[in-house]
């Protein structure tokens, strides 16, 4: 397996392609780039069947946490709202995404936040509101189709709270 701080040397490598890649299109990384984890990038020392936490988190997030923030831009009439939908262990349904009611509460937080930025706030209200993360809410009627996806394979494709997480969105009007 890999040692986590090879992972992290790994990651590092990979935000040191992102970082150029932005500089090739005039993109500010610091600002304009957001990076969510799928769960192969916290999972990659192999099949972890006893649900213990992954080692790897912490070496993204040492790596990542400034890009995984959410973000308003205004110039853009846009709100991106990074989250998280890996589980802290991986169970015996592997790939299955969850969001955490303390992922779904940074919501609320990142959205008072721009209130009391009063001149900042009447600009959110039109704005486009969007949740980026890596498991899909929904299902997929065209990968449904699909002989791989039939029977087992399909409760992996969805979150296993998406009624939660698509009532939260609801509620804090995520488009």
């Amino acid at each position: 397996g890999r040692s986590a701080a090879s992972y992290k040397a790994a990651a590092g490598k990979a935000l040191t392609f992102l970082n150029d890649l932005c500089g090739e299109l005039s993109i500010d990384a610091g600002k304009q780039l957001l990076v969510i984890p799928g769960n192969h990038d916290y999972y990659t020392q192999g099949l972890n069947i006893f649900g213990t936490q992954s080692k790897l988190r912490p070496e993204f997030d040492a790596v990542f946490a400034p890009y995984r923030q959410s973000t308003f831009y205004p110039g853009l009439g846009v709100v991106v709202f990074c989250v998280d939908s890996n589980r802290g262990s991986l169970p015996l349904d592997f790939a299955t995404g969850h969001v955490t009611r303390g992922e779904l509460l940074k919501i609320p937080r990142f959205i008072q936040q721009i209130k009391e930025d009063e001149p900042l706030y009447p600009s959110y209200i039109p704005a486009w509101k969007i949740a980026l993360m890596h498991h899909h809410p929904l299902p997929i009627p065209e990968a449904e189709k699909t002989s791989v996806v039939d029977g087992v394979m399909r409760k992996f494709l969805v979150l296993d709270n998406a009624s939660t997480v698509l009532e939260t969105f609801t509620k804090h009007g995520i488009d």
